[in-house]
């Protein structure tokens, strides 16, 4: 089995490395981390503005206080694209150590979002107004914004290299820069116009339109897929058991597919209304109870019930990590990784967690995720409760529970041989 395991870990690790080290997929994934607390901050006063209590609703709405709790959600998830567009451009440019450079390049990206998004037309008392298509600007435009992150931060960058310019000696350092600066930036925004212009010419449609009527149609029909979530979280948990870390793989496929549901869901509660995704990155807060694997079941079983002083004193540094989902102590103190005995509830419990869940929500039991997605560290159960209320912190407990009963028997066959050993 540990020839099989390193000659799996061998093959999987150069390509999961490729996968990771691919500079696309980091920026998508450190533009997205960059602006996540805002979302969630905007989530919170939108749980603040609809708690289902009359005499709170009363209150706020008496005192004033309601109008205002509205706005942080409206300029946070609703207008998430513009974010995305500028950490995009940043992070693409400062992933390579060149962080003098990132704001320029984030404002252009910016400025590039905002050539390709669609224009109409309408008239005003006669007179005849061009007005932006703001619904763009939420999750509509997501995979456009990271796009033009993406390209602009390649134009900026590579302008910058091919078409610098050496002033005459004599003249400040700041004027060298500037020309540096704009040069680039104008390359950036020539090519985008251009682009723009003739996709105008040629078809139907600018191009945000047309990456929405493609692209973003194929990834929604991708992205409420429970098959396709299932299987990122079994590759994710694969990669794991081999010593690689998962989510640093997935999560990059993981945003792009479902981070726009997890928004309108997000959105539907700022403005009253009941969110209907159940496919969101919300669901993450249900699969990943302890850390990858769900091994919060795992960690309590080490402290309050091992026989061996191994896994006893394993369960006393492990459990309070695993509370906030934290579980590095677990997978390479028990062994987890290239465990083959431990790989069986490891692999099978996360999937049970999401079909379990996704049944759940579908009887209407469970809310869907009201929150476009959760703070890395939050503690579990109250994670539960920001993401799906009440029920969905005593689910928590449930799928805790069965975490519990899922590795007692494997981890009493391994128990059992380390107190032998001890003794």
């Amino acid at each position: 089995m540990a020839g099989l395991g390193g000659n799996i870990y061998k093959t999987l690790r150069p390509l999961a490395m490729k996968v990771g080290s691919n500079r696309a997929l980091r920026t998508i994934s450190a533009a997205y981390e960059m602006v996540m607390p805002m979302i969630f901050l905007g989530g919170i006063f939108a749980l603040l503005d609809n708690l289902d209590i009359e005499a709170y609703q009363i209150f706020i709405a008496a005192t004033g206080i309601k109008p205002f709790l509205s706005l942080p959600s409206k300029f946070t998830v609703d207008l998430l694209s513009l974010y995305l567009a500028f950490t995009a451009g940043y992070s693409y440019i400062n992933a390579e150590g060149n962080g003098a450079d990132g704001i320029t390049s984030g404002l252009i990206s910016l400025l590039c979002f905002f050539i390709v998004i669609p224009i109409n037309g309408s008239a005003v008392h006669g007179d005849m107004t061009a007005g932006i298509q703001t619904d763009y600007f939420g999750s509509k435009g997501l995979l456009t914004a990271l796009a033009a992150g993406i390209l602009a931060g390649m134009c900026y960058e590579s302008g910058k290299k091919i078409l610098a310019v050496k002033v005459p000696d004599g003249f400040p350092a700041s004027i060298e820069n500037a020309v540096n600066t704009l040069i680039p930036g104008a390359v950036a925004i020539g090519l985008f116009l251009a682009v723009c212009g003739l996709t105008q010419a040629y078809s139907t449609g600018v191009i945000a339109q047309r990456i929405y009527d493609t692209i973003i149609r194929l990834l929604q029909a991708m992205g409420s897929s429970l098959a396709v979530y299932c299987f990122l979280i079994f590759v994710s948990d694969v990669l794991w058991f081999f010593g690689i870390h998962g989510a640093q793989v997935t999560m990059p496929v993981f945003l792009l597919l479902f981070m726009a549901a997890g928004a309108d869901n997000q959105s539907a509660l700022s403005a009253g209304q009941s969110p209907q995704n159940i496919i969101t990155m919300g669901l993450v807060a249900y699969l990943t109870l302890g850390g990858a694997g769900g091994t919060i079941g795992l960690a309590m079983l080490m402290r309050f019930f091992s026989k061996s002083e191994r896994y006893r004193t394993l369960g006393k540094m492990a459990v309070l990590p695993s509370l906030c989902n934290v579980n590095e102590p677990i997978l390479f103190g028990i062994p987890i990784i290239s465990n083959p005995l431990m790989a069986v509830p490891f692999f099978v419990l996360p999937q049970a967690a999401i079909l379990l869940t996704y049944g759940v929500m579908r009887l209407g039991l469970v809310a869907p995720p009201r929150l476009a997605a959760g703070v890395p560290g939050m503690p579990f159960l109250l994670d539960g409760f920001l993401m799906c209320g009440i029920p969905g912190a005593a689910w928590q407990a449930v799928l805790t529970a069965i975490t519990f009963v899922g590795y007692y028997p494997f981890f009493r066959i391994q128990d059992e041989a380390a107190y032998r050993e001890e003794q």
